[in-house]
């Protein structure tokens, strides 16, 4: 079996810790792998530090992160990034070529498709609503999960993010300037790797248009996941680590 190198980015308002349900999948359906984890500035143990409103400059820092990383196997060196890790995974990909293979899920661009399927207002509403009220946590994640989820949302999901959230909490000033990296964000014309997207059939937060015709452009493949919500690593991450092992042991052969 080949052996593959994980660089796993989160997105808005998360960081690496989120990814944890995903990693043990992955790790069980792919045991040659090696898992690295990567923050965005304002997120995580960046929170402290100030959100640019450009993905770019997140690409930047995000860069000099990698280049410290003392990678252990020879394998290849895949990016898997989802939603806002998703646009900066975009414009990495199109100006660098630091890794073999990008995996994008649930992501979307300005300049593709109607702005008005971008992101639910309603839902960003309500995000916004929901983090003005810091204090209460475990509602703030119950409604969040709610939001990104399409599955139970039980008090013990509820209570782990909350526990994350504790853990590097992210202020509502740094969310509005990811909001607006986000909302800003253009499609590259040309990418320099290979790309495959993942996509949520029932994604509630970001229209699944987007991956389906940002596919298209790059002539990329395309897996649809016909149930999940937007955060597809805490909704089935079996599904898709399964599909990453499917997609990149027959590739590899």
């Amino acid at each position: 079996m080949p052996k593959f190198n994980w660089f796993l980015l989160r997105g808005l308002a998360r960081y690496s810790d989120h990814w944890a349900p995903f990693e043990q999948e992955l790790i069980r359906a792919i045991p040659e792998s090696s898992i690295y984890y990567l923050n965005t500035l304002g997120n995580g143990p960046k929170h402290q530090l100030t959100s640019p409103t450009t993905i770019q400059k997140y690409t930047h820092d995000l860069r000099d992160d990698y280049k410290k990383i003392q990678i252990q196997d020879n394998g290849k060196k895949i990016l898997v990034a989802i939603s806002l890790g998703g646009m900066i995974a975009l414009d990495w990909a199109s100006r660098f070529q630091d890794f073999e293979h990008v995996v994008i899920i649930n992501t979307s661009v300005a300049n593709i498709g109607n702005p008005l399927d971008r992101f639910s207002p309603t839902a960003f509403a309500t995000l916004f609503k929901i983090l003005r009220k810091p204090k209460d946590l475990f509602n703030q994640e119950k409604e969040i999960l709610k939001l990104v989820t399409n599955k139970e949302v039980t008090d013990e999901l509820v209570q782990w993010h909350v526990q994350l959230q504790k853990k590097y909490p992210t202020n509502l000033r740094n969310f509005a300037r990811q909001m607006i990296a986000a909302s800003t964000f253009k499609c590259p014309s040309k990418v320099s790797v290979p790309i495959t997207f993942i996509v949520s059939d029932k994604d509630r937060l970001v229209s699944k248009k987007f991956s389906y015709q940002l596919a298209q452009k790059f002539n990329a493949p395309i897996y649809s996941h016909p149930e999940a919500g937007h955060d597809l690593g805490v909704d089935d991450p079996k599904w898709l680590a399964q599909t990453l092992r499917a997609h990149f042991l027959t590739h590899s052969q």
